[in-house]
């Protein structure tokens, strides 16, 4: 995921490695599938503890300042959590 061998991913590298599996077109069913996953407790937004759960455990990513920032740049209403709306938004960045 870190492209440019920095030791840091950015929300560019996020975006694009989430796009990547697979190659053909994300399905609209997929993000729905990945939300989910994001979601722990079902409550139809992502926590930025949530963000950072799944990406420790997809990507071993542990830097909570690169979480905070991809969080932030999510949540582009500033609410604290990621609607599916923002999720479907970032994704199609």
């Amino acid at each position: 995921m870190d492209t440019e061998k920095t030791g840091k991913i950015t929300k560019e590298d996020f975006t694009s490695y989430m796009r990547s599996p697979p190659v053909r077109r994300t399905t609209f069913r997929e993000l729905e599938t990945w939300f989910r996953r994001y979601d722990a407790d079902g409550d139809g937004a992502i926590t930025e503890e949530e963000m950072m759960a799944v990406l420790k455990q997809t990507t071993g990513l542990i830097d909570r300042i690169q979480v905070h920032e991809m969080f932030a740049a999510t949540d582009t209403n500033r609410d604290g959590r990621i609607s599916f709306h923002e999720f479907v938004k970032m994704m199609q960045q």
